[in-house]
């Protein structure tokens, strides 16, 4: 069963993205189409928001692009409009105070552009954050502000999402018929302003009003709705929701069946979005329903999982009421020690969380109340002026002299406030300045380095070089960072080829300078002084990076230099003469994998004095395959236990894709370590050359 419902949601989220592929398709051809930067970063933003809503996870790559180029150009609308893409994708996978971030960025742009409907609308998505974090009352200031936005700017479109914003915050606090009142206005807006795309989220929210009502018939009316809808327009994040309020529903209805159904549906859509708030609550819905049908081992399963991950979001709600049936589970083991130990955590955040509410429904209330406490005050006032005649002209003295004392002690602490005002703004300004001046300097950093790799791309022997001397190659090469320590070398003379794959000391900047060092070594040993010994190129190579980084084996010393093959094929014997330093060649003959290890040495600092390099030779027959490579694809932690990939599978993996073409191979390779990799990041820089001979 749990294998059909994941084999038909892919099938499902296929069927979305292929029936919007002409969407897409029409988005790319735009971007490559623009006719200047400015339309090229609208249609970029208009692709990450299409993401957004059909498959998150490829939404920031299209907002950073949008962010880059309206850097180089000053666009600030399309810059501000790639912050709260990004904002709302992390809105999506729960990181609300990335989100809060990036939306007032968003939002400072916005003001200082005068810009009332792209703030209006900002304002909207930071309000839906603050929901997220519990901040209720501030939310509702935020709608309030773009409720006022929008309509100064006659853009009623957006009046839709604010009502229905409004609405889940009166359900929220059992204001049920203001909740009916702010729904039923959001449908009408967005009805009537055809924003269809999203009213499937105010009739969700429509029926949660009426669940909490009782009223269930209504309920699964709206709920059904909001599926027709969420469908009719591939809105996985709204349907996924949607069932799990139903969930809810079947639950109440003590229809477990139903909504464990229900709930597993959402679970596969959350998890393909990497929704942790929506797995939690699917996870605890899951776990409710097999307590109540005793089914105690897979209730247990499904709780201790949502408490994994609401820790990890601080989701205090999840947690709660995960411990909550947790407790009650072992209360029905009769295990006394686990059901007290849940039932403490349960308290803890059962009091934590009634507090919050407390505090959240005396501020909201106090808007309601506020007529009936004027009147209240203006009613005392009138009474002390009553008393104050009746006193005597002593007692007014002294009142009035009282009085005189605490206008003077309000004056001097006004005074007071706004002198640290003015201390704090003068702060306030210069930290900005102190920022300003950081951000330049990372960016100039940035830049280089950037300005570096180009470089160091242009030293790597092309494509098509490699391809000319050898049809059948590939050179799989990923660096860590910007620049690289792995570097690939090859020259054809008229009776040899010589290839290499060196790796230096440490990745990045400094990886990259010894990288530049040795290729420019192996020009002059090789194509200036034409030597032809592969260990006495080495050994040049390695005594010249020892004198220029003063390498003398005294401590403190630098320690720099590189792991390398290098090899020479006669191109008219086919006899390969090669040279190890520290890492082996691997040769793939009549499907059989061949090891040949050589010096345990680098090419610079050794330990060793007067230790030559050696040289070996073999004669290779067609169709072999020759691989040389860094240590960056063995080392790299990933898979589900996050260990090393190691050497061993990487022998036998190339062994299995060794009947392939090597433009082919080149791609499982790829494939094969970024799947391996996974969410890790990358270790080390990466560089495999492959050789069909």
């Amino acid at each position: 069963m749990k294998l059909f419902f994941v084999e038909t949601i892919f099938l499902f989220c296929f069927i979305s993205i292929s029936s919007q592929q002409s969407k897409i398709d029409s988005l790319i051809y735009n971007i490559d189409n623009a006719k200047n930067d400015s339309v090229q970063v609208d249609e970029l933003n208009n692709l990450s928001r299409f993401y957004i809503y059909y498959l998150p996870q490829k939404a920031p790559e299209y907002a950073n692009k949008a962010i880059q180029i309206s850097k180089n150009i000053n666009y600030y609308n399309g810059l501000a409009h790639g912050y709260m893409n990004l904002g709302y994708h992390s809105f999506r996978i729960d990181d609300y105070q990335s989100s809060k971030r990036w939306y007032n960025k968003a939002n400072d742009i916005f003001i200082s552009e005068n810009n009332d409907i792209g703030l209006g609308l900002c304002y909207q998505l930071i309000a839906k954050t603050l929901n997220g974090l519990g901040d209720y009352e501030i939310s509702m200031d935020y709608l309030i502000k773009s409720h006022k936005c929008l309509d100064d700017a006659r853009f009623p479109k957006g009046l839709g999402k604010v009502y229905e914003i409004m609405g889940g915050i009166n359900d929220v606090f059992g204001d049920y018929d203001l909740a009916l009142e702010h729904l039923n206005k959001s449908i009408e807006m967005k009805s009537k302003y055809n924003d269809i795309e999203d009213v499937s989220r105010s009739y969700a929210y429509l029926g949660n009003v009426y669940l909490h009502l009782n009223n269930n018939d209504k309920a699964v009316e709206n709920y059904n709705l909001a599926l027709k809808f969420s469908r009719k327009n591939y809105n996985l994040n709204t349907e996924s929701y949607t069932l799990t309020r139903l969930g809810d529903l079947f639950f109440k209805s003590e229809n477990y069946d139903r909504s464990i159904d229900c709930y597993k549906r959402s679970l596969e859509i959350t998890t393909i979005h990497l929704n942790q708030w929506g797995i939690v609550r699917n996870l605890q819905g899951i776990g409710k329903g097999f307590f109540k049908k005793e089914n105690y081992k897979e209730s247990l399963g499904s709780l201790k999982r949502a408490i994994e991950i609401a820790k990890g979001i601080n989701d205090k709600v999840g947690l709660k009421n995960s411990y909550e049936y947790i407790y009650m589970i072992y209360d029905q083991y009769d295990s006394v020690e686990n059901a007290y130990h849940y039932y403490k955590l349960y308290n803890v955040y059962k009091d934590s969380l009634f507090n919050r509410k407390v505090v959240s429904n005396i501020s909201l209330t106090q808007t309601k109340y506020k007529s009936e406490q004027e009147k209240i005050v203006l009613k005392k006032e009138q009474e002390k002026k009553d008393i104050i005649s009746l006193k005597e002209q002593e007692k007014n003295e002294v009142i009035i002299y009282f009085g005189i004392v605490v206008i003077i002690l309000m004056i001097c602490l006004i005074g007071l406030m706004f002198y640290q005002l003015f201390n704090t703004k003068r702060k306030k300004a210069k930290i900005e300045v102190q920022k300003l001046l950081v951000e330049e300097k990372n960016q100039e950093i940035t830049d280089s380095i950037s300005y570096a790799q180009k470089i160091q791309e242009a030293l790597l022997t092309s494509d098509n070089y490699i391809k000319n001397c050898f049809p059948d190659s590939f050179v799989y090469y990923q660096p860590k960072d910007l620049v690289s320590g792995d570097f690939y070398w090859m020259y054809s003379s008229d009776e040899y080829i010589f290839f290499t794959v060196f790796d230096c000391t440490g990745h990045g900047v400094p990886g990259a300078f010894m990288s530049m060092i040795g290729n420019s070594l192996l020009n002059e040993m090789v194509i200036e002084r034409k030597i032809l010994e592969t260990n006495e190129i080495m050994d040049v190579i390695s005594n010249k990076i020892k004198q220029s980084l003063g390498q003398n084996n005294k401590e403190g010393e630098s320690r720099d230099g590189m792991d390398m093959v290098l090899c020479r094929l006669n191109k008219k014997t086919n006899e390969l003469m090669f040279t190890c330093a520290k890492n082996p060649l691997w040769l793939i003959r009549d499907g059989q994998l061949v090891e040949y290890k050589g010096d345990k040495r680098p090419v610079g600092y050794f330990i060793g004095k007067g230790i030559p390099f050696t040289a070996q030779k073999i004669t290779l027959n067609n169709n072999d395959i020759v691989y040389l490579f860094s240590d960056g694809f063995a080392d790299q932690f990933g898979g589900k236990q996050r260990k090393k990939y190691k050497s061993h599978n990487f022998k036998n993996y190339l062994l299995s894709i060794s009947g392939n073409n090597l433009d082919i191979q080149f791609e499982k390779l790829y494939e094969e370590f970024n799947k391996w990799k996974g969410e890790n990041d990358q270790l080390d820089d990466v560089c495999v050359m492959g050789l069909r001979i």
